[in-house]
């Protein structure tokens, strides 16, 4: 049965976070599966696994982890315009020697990260009502103009090679400053995200922390059946890499994890996740990429939007705790 879709009027975000001094990743982890499926059903589909599985990871980097500067809710901007130009990065705040760099290479993730910026201040909650408009930075695959993107994203942008240079830059500038880098187990797949592990092992840039979704699922079916990455871990211990393995849906061993101590080595933090947590309607669909919203399908979602939107909502505060000290 083919997609239906809603008036734009019901792409309507929910109204602004009230609390904007109050940390609650959890909260936050909700609000992303909230606006995502929100926009899904609005649009008649959309990349909704991916929030379900990165919601935790996405709040805990915005909400307890990530060093960034003041958030300034960016309204969205018109793609070949002044703002766009400028980059999604900025919608991390003004970057300065103890600020860290957050490059995300998950292009399809685009929902969910608009929706975590919109959660922690960093976005104008009204720009969600243009997510896949044409001609607005708001696209549900990424680019170097939308909010939160500093890279064109995906295994083709090499987002991990880029996250390797400026974390060595950085190195040799005597700068404090860490960067993180967004993957997923679907990008391990290209050998050019390889070759950035062992780059990053060999000159032991222990500055830079990877964070990988490990939702077990990409475009083509499941992860497994596809080309199998297992031991994940192991691998990359091999390269150089300290590497933490914990359940992505756990905001307590996520903050843990993010934690760990890894003087000489960078770390990857493996996040174990389930591509329908928080969203039942979803048990039945996936693995899939892109949920199409049939007319049978509509009513469990907006049945699970209902259930999401009846908790309140709070915001982020600017940035996390530094990581454990570095010998």
């Amino acid at each position: 049965m083919s997609p239906s879709r809603t008036p734009r009027t019901s792409r309507t975000p929910s109204p602004s976070p009230s609390s904007p001094d109050s940390t609650d990743a959890r909260s936050v982890a909700r609000a992303i599966r909230r606006e995502s499926l929100r926009a899904t059903l609005a649009l008649g589909g959309g990349y909704l696994a991916q929030a379900c599985s990165s919601a935790e990871l996405l709040a805990v980097l915005y909400c307890d982890v990530l060093r960034l500067g003041k958030p300034l809710a960016l309204p969205a901007a018109r793609l070949g315009g002044p703002e766009a130009a400028l980059g999604g990065g900025r919608h991390n705040g003004q970057a300065d020697e103890g600020s860290d760099r957050f490059l995300i290479g998950s292009c399809h993730y685009a929902m969910a990260v608009y929706s975590a910026l919109a959660a922690c201040g960093r976005l104008d909650p009204s720009a969600l009502g243009l997510l896949g408009e044409s001609g607005w930075n708001m696209e549900l695959v990424a680019s170097a103009a939308s909010p939160g993107y500093e890279t064109t994203t995906g295994s083709l942008g090499q987002t991990l090679s880029c996250a390797c240079g400026c974390a060595h830059a950085s190195r040799l500038l005597g700068r404090e400053r860490r960067v993180f880098c967004l993957a997923t187990d679907g990008e391990l797949d290209e050998g050019q995200m390889w070759e950035a592990i062992q780059a990053a092992g060999a000159r032991r840039l222990d500055n830079l922390v990877l964070a990988v979704d490990v939702n077990r699922q990409q475009a083509e079916g499941w992860t497994e059946d596809i080309s199998p990455l297992e031991p994940l871990g192991r691998r990359l211990e091999d390269f150089g890499w300290a590497v933490a393995r914990v359940d992505g849906h756990d905001v307590d061993a996520l903050r843990a994890a993010f934690a760990t101590e890894h003087a000489g080595r960078p770390l990857c933090v493996l996040c174990d996740t389930d591509p329908a947590r928080g969203i039942p309607a979803m048990a039945d669909v996936v693995p899939c990429h892109f949920v199409h919203v049939t007319d049978e399908l509509r009513p469990r979602l907006q049945a699970d939007l209902d259930a999401l939107s009846r908790t309140p909502v709070a915001a982020c505060s600017e940035g996390g705790e530094p990581l454990a000290p570095r010998a």
